[in-house]
């Protein structure tokens, strides 16, 4: 039988898991060494190394924008006042073989490219992912939360890719034109959906090393983090003995106890109270996103009301002080 972990804290509801942290850990774990740990993996993904701390956190900051997404959609469909966002994964393939490094094809193709989708069609959230094709060639998956017709995506992304002619060396091979260099998938927002996206865009590259950057996410998202739930000591008995009975396994160590589901626990839990206070924040992260469209900064400073209110109150204070508004924020966790 599984045991019950003596100390409850705060935790967090990531696809199939959740994790209780404990006390001690949080209290000195904030975090001594993330300012130092950010830097190491910012050196390693420029040198084209992948950590897995920085995978995971690109993997919370992709559940974040998943969960948020699912949880706006139903309640303003509800109210019948928003179209529904979906996420559409698009693959993106050079048409000829590569004979530039991965650092130029991604400053002079790829980033063009996301300022064209961000200037003519809003494409402000996305994430992308570069991956080394079995010919060597390097490809790109990237996730956006707006439709573009497969049509038109691909003539824009094929124009970007002939900035270094690679529609022309194909021409000059194939006699033909507009070749088929992406694809296009669209996710509906249900747990099998974002099982299978998170599984795809963040599996383990076995083939040659990409150069520079990896995978980003872009700068609203990175502040949309995995809700944490604050636990009450009242509140432990009754949640050890559900994960004790709903759970496949689990693994302890010093620092916290992970219950590992056949499930994606977030859709499971929806109804219980670590359920329902996860679903307040992805609420108010979607409405910043696509309600209010707040700043970067604006959705960082909402973000640290529910991961660090010590600070959040530091910030207001700093920000009210200096007469910048601040409305935007107030409003929308309605202090």
């Amino acid at each position: 039988m599984l045991e019950s972990p003596s100390i409850l804290n705060n935790l967090k509801i990531v696809g199939n898991k959740i994790v209780i942290y404990s006390t001690v850990v949080e209290n000195v774990g904030k975090r001594r060494y993330n300012g130092e740990n950010l830097k190491k993996d910012r050196k390693k993904a420029y040198k084209g190394e992948q950590s897995k701390a920085g995978v995971k956190r690109v993997k919370e900051n992709l559940y974040s924008w998943c969960y948020s997404i699912v949880e706006g959609n139903k309640q303003y469909k509800r109210n019948g006042t928003k179209k529904e966002i979906k996420l559409v994964l698009t693959t993106l393939t050079l048409s000829s073989k590569q004979i530039h490094s991965d650092k130029e094809i991604k400053s002079k193709i790829l980033e063009p490219f996301l300022k064209y989708l961000k200037n003519n069609f809003n494409v402000v959230n996305y994430f992308w992912r570069a991956e080394p094709q079995e010919n060597g060639n390097i490809h790109f998956h990237l996730v956006i939360d707006r439709y573009i017709d497969k049509v038109d995506l691909q003539e824009y992304w094929n124009n970007y890719q002939n900035k270094l002619g690679y529609i022309d060396r194909y021409y000059e091979k194939t006699g033909k034109v507009n070749p088929p260099s992406t694809q296009i998938e669209v996710f509906n927002g249900n747990a099998k959906s974002i099982e299978y996206l998170l599984k795809y865009l963040t599996k383990e590259n076995k083939r040659r090393k990409i150069e520079g950057l990896q995978m980003r996410v872009s700068n609203k998202l990175a502040h949309i983090k995995i809700n944490v739930v604050e636990l009450a000591k009242s509140e432990e008995l009754e949640l050890s003995k559900l994960l004790e009975k709903t759970a496949a396994k689990k693994y302890v160590n010093d620092y916290s106890t992970t219950y590992f589901f056949n499930f994606d626990a977030n859709f499971y839990f929806k109804n219980h109270f670590i359920g329902f206070r996860s679903k307040q924040y992805y609420l108010k992260m979607y409405e910043s996103l696509y309600v209010r469209n707040l700043s970067n900064f604006e959705i960082y400073v909402v973000s640290l009301y529910y991961f660090d209110r010590f600070k959040f109150n530091s910030v207001v204070k700093s920000l009210v002080n200096s007469g910048k508004p601040i409305e935007n924020i107030v409003e929308l966790i309605k202090l």
